[in-house]
């Protein structure tokens, strides 16, 4: 079914595009595809790609009923009144606990006990620490929330979540200016969906912050500190961040800065044989950069490519795309995938030895995003992928407990036990984890566009 539609970004840019919807069964599961038939990437600060927000018809009934289901979970458990502000925020309290007890009936009386587990088995309150509150929990669970409602407007269950979120996050990066760039994006993601939210704003105000504080010329990249160490998934979504930020607000330094770091990382972060990217590297002036961390895994490396690919349609460079090509082909044929179950391992090096498959991580939800977005520039050529990890997240994930995505399960999609308990007794790792709900259902709802 084809269906035309003009399309307003939150620039004002109007652009008109062709949604192909392309349903697809491969093994058994339904994958839906969103097809924008563009022109070649022009030099732009908004993408060239139309709203990918998925319609109350556009989703499979079991895709959109998961997303409820995740929803309605966070909804009952994951809110913590009590949880304290983060440094530098504004000062509002309330925000999400870290995670929460499989087995837990949501009662706030009980809720010590409950929630905020450590790898050891014990909770916070146990340790007698200070309840711990991850700031990009809130973020990516408000814009779960926006683009829940964006796609179905006459469902309003989960205004009262969006009501009591809103503040909090505003709150949580009122003076954020690390470049952890993921942030920018979901910010966009929170403009498209509510224009007149502000996001857009706060956006734009943090990525000037990042660009005078962590860009430097010399190395022609972000880096972390004065030994010059930098996340390549964060200088990733930087360039992203100062090439769209900066052609919006005409600001031509910030542009050059993004394509300077878009040559570094092609110069020096790209493995010539896998196209994976290490997690951390090293910058220097007038060498290569030096390997701090090799291990490759699935969620950051994702998010990476997906960084890559969105920088190739905002620049047209095509190496970009050639990689992410490499790359997702590399990932789908080498050791890290398993082909008997579905999905990935662990981790890998990024020259692609020493394969570590002693569990599987939920962050993996990414790569379906990652391949959601492929598919917008090469139509149909990785349906069979993105049906297998539609699935995992979907079905297999989810299973692993009754109500929730774990942070981490057993090759074979069971609950994992650790030795990391006292005495390296075993801990069984049944505990719903607030940031794996939030990447499954922001996974499966879709790109925003």
């Amino acid at each position: 079914m084809f269906l035309a539609v003009r399309l307003f970004f939150r620039d004002r840019r109007v652009v008109t595009a062709t949604i192909a919807l392309l349903v697809a069964t491969v093994s058994a599961t339904t994958f839906v595809v969103l097809h924008f038939t563009t022109a070649a990437p022009p030099r732009a600060g908004t993408l060239p790609t139309a709203s990918a927000v998925p319609t109350p018809n556009g989703a499979p009934a079991d895709t959109h009923q998961r997303i409820i289901d995740i929803l309605t979970q966070m909804h009952d458990k994951a809110f913590n009144p009590t949880a304290s502000p983060p440094k530098n925020s504004a000062g509002v309290q309330g925000g999400l606990y870290v995670n929460w007890s499989a087995t837990w009936d949501g009662n706030p009386s009980t809720a010590a006990d409950n929630t905020n587990f450590t790898s050891n088995g014990r909770t916070d309150v146990e340790l007698g620490v200070q309840p711990r509150h991850d700031e990009f929990t809130d973020l990516i669970y408000l814009r779960d929330l926006l683009g829940y409602r964006a796609a179905y407007p006459s469902d309003h269950r989960f205004d009262p979540d969006i009501a009591r979120m809103e503040p909090i996050v505003r709150s949580d990066f009122a003076h954020y200016t690390y470049y952890k760039c993921f942030l920018y994006g979901e910010l966009e993601d929170m403009a498209r969906f509510e224009p007149d939210g502000g996001w857009g704003a706060m956006a734009d105000a943090y990525v000037r912050a990042v660009y005078a504080h962590y860009f430097t010329g010399d190395l022609g990249t972000v880096v972390a500190g004065a030994d010059g160490t930098y996340r390549v998934d964060f200088a990733a979504e930087c360039a992203v961040a100062f090439i769209q930020s900066g052609n919006r607000l005409h600001d031509t330094g910030m542009v050059s800065a993004g394509d300077a770091i878009v040559q570094h990382l092609l110069n020096n972060a790209i493995d010539p044989t896998t196209h994976l990217l290490p997690l951390q590297l090293q910058a220097a002036a007038g060498s290569r950069d030096t390997l701090v961390q090799q291990q490759v895994k699935m969620g950051e490396e994702a998010q990476s490519l997906d960084a890559l690919l969105t920088l190739y349609q905002l620049t047209g460079n095509a190496a970009l795309l050639t990689n992410v090509q490499g790359a997702v082909t590399w990932l789908f044929s080498g050791p890290l995938h398993d082909t008997q179950d579905g999905g990935f391992y662990f981790a890998v090096d990024t020259n692609g030895s020493s394969l570590d498959s002693r569990f599987k991580e939920s962050r993996q939800a990414w790569v379906l995003t990652l391949l959601q977005h492929l598919d917008t520039l090469e139509p149909g050529k990785w349906s069979a992928q993105s049906a297998e990890i539609l699935d995992v997240v979907r079905q297999k994930l989810w299973g692993a407990v009754s109500d929730g995505y774990v942070y981490r399960v057993t090759p074979a999609y069971q609950v994992y036990q650790s030795k990391a308990g006292l005495g390296r007794t075993i801990v069984t790792e049944n505990w719903v984890t607030t940031e794996a709900m939030d990447i499954a259902c922001q996974a499966l709802e879709g790109p925003a566009g």
